[in-house]
């Protein structure tokens, strides 16, 4: 019998319960990711050209605003000098992003987005696989690390299946004294894949700091 074999037939020995867990996680990830995409076409997304994907107009519907921003500003009629030296918002709407994160190959054809992108998505999907194969069953925090980064790139990649685009909605912006930072519309598997990559580095933290403490 293979390595692989036995490290398989190890995996279907761990905690039955377990699993299930880490598989409804994943599943809970795709399936808030895809149903707040479809709430904010629902609710935002207020004209779209029949035939050109990127030919639409979308709503911005303010969530929170802290200090005086420049829109929120011009939004008063107070004008932009009104504005505070310190401030933060965020707005939900509705963005198509043909591309990947910062719009990125969004000016590649639709076919080479697609093989890029598919691409990807199965070399991703082969490195968690050989990464939760490696690990071990009690380095719960790598392992829930890996669930949110494959939750969030199926989220993703079932837009990318479906629809050629991908959806995002949030849009986060603030400035702190001569620190400004105007993030790029993203959506709830964005944040499934960073909280993964945070969760994979604290992992490995911990596990230098558990080395050192045996040492």
């Amino acid at each position: 019998m293979t390595g692989f074999a036995r490290g398989f037939l190890q995996t279907l020995q761990y905690p039955f319960s377990a699993l299930v867990a880490y598989l409804l996680l994943i599943v809970a990830l795709v399936g808030l990711d895809q149903s707040t995409k479809f709430h904010a076409e629902s609710a935002f997304l207020t004209w779209t050209h029949p035939t050109q994907v990127l030919g639409y107009r979308a709503d911005r519907h303010r969530v929170l605003t802290l200090g005086l921003s420049p829109s929120f500003a011009q939004e008063a009629t107070l004008g932009t000098g009104l504005t505070s030296k310190s401030w933060a918002d965020l707005n939900f709407t509705y963005v198509r992003n043909p591309g990947a994160a910062w719009g990125t190959f969004s000016r590649l054809s639709s076919s080479q987005r697609r093989a890029l992108f598919y691409g990807v998505t199965l070399i991703v999907t082969v490195v968690i696989a050989l990464l939760w194969y490696n690990s071990d069953p009690r380095q719960h925090v790598l392992r829930v690390g890996l669930c949110f980064l494959l939750g969030g790139a199926a989220g993703n990649f079932v837009d990318r299946l479906l629809l050629g685009y991908v959806i995002d909605w949030i849009h986060l912006h603030w400035c702190i004294g001569s620190w400004q930072v105007s993030f790029p519309v993203f959506n709830v598997a964005d944040v499934a894949v960073h909280v993964g990559l945070v969760s994979l580095v604290a992992d490995m933290l911990m596990a230098s700091l558990r080395k050192e403490n045996s040492v």
